[in-house]
């Protein structure tokens, strides 16, 4: 009857229509896989590439690159995970190196973040001493919050990760400079571990408030 072959030709059409979008999506899957392998692929041998250059550098150069490779690393994977819960497999692999490379230049991950804060505090210090002469005055100390300022990814993982001992090994470093080269006043042992105890402090609640205060309000604090 004419209502049997409607019903037929109905349900051929769906039937149609089914395995037209069973073969679209069977489709779709097979490129997002072959994608994921490409993809995989890639990063793999972005990785071997990257371990071979290393290789051919001399010691002074591949020792450059492992280190920045490694403290790159661990920045990214900060922005991504806690410090505790980020392994030393997770920081070589996302550097391209070996665990022996890691060693070599470190003992732990925390080792990797004193490096990184030492050479900010070194920087911080060049250029506190390429201002004012005296420690003590109004401005001194502005330059250290604007650098933070333009630095602040890192200093806020710090931060984040509840690294204040390393933060105030940074400005340890930058008052011990302080003292050796600015001898007008003279420091005394007592005064310096004061100062860079207090300025750590403030330096760490300021980031940790979101740095909102401008860097001249808090050289003023100071």
């Amino acid at each position: 009857s004419a209502l049997s072959l409607a019903e037929r030709l109905t349900s051929k059409y769906f039937s149609m229509v089914f395995s037209f979008f069973l073969v679209l999506f069977s489709t779709y899957l097979y490129y997002k896989n072959v994608t994921r392998q490409m993809s995989t692929r890639m990063n793999e041998r972005r990785e071997s590439v990257l371990s071979i250059e290393i290789t051919n550098l001399s010691n002074d150069e591949s020792h450059r690159l492992t280190v920045e490779s490694i403290e790159t690393a661990l920045l990214q994977l900060m922005q991504e995970h806690s410090l505790k819960e980020i392994t030393v497999t997770q920081i070589v692999k996302r550097a391209g190196v070996s665990r022996g490379a890691f060693y070599r230049n470190y003992d732990k991950k925390e080792d990797v973040l004193r490096a990184i804060s030492k050479r900010h505090g070194k920087h911080i210090y060049e250029l506190l001493h390429a201002g004012a002469d005296n420690i003590y005055a109004a401005d001194y100390w502005a330059d250290m919050f604007a650098y933070a300022k333009k630095h602040r990814l890192y200093f806020h993982a710090l931060v984040q990760n509840q690294q204040e001992a390393i933060l105030h090994e940074a400005i340890s470093y930058v008052t011990a400079l302080s003292r050796e080269n600015l001898t007008e006043p003279p420091f005394s042992p007592y005064v310096l571990s004061y100062m860079t105890g207090a300025i750590s402090r403030v330096f760490y609640d300021w980031i940790a408030s979101g740095m909102k205060e401008s860097p001249q309000e808090m050289s003023e604090f100071l």
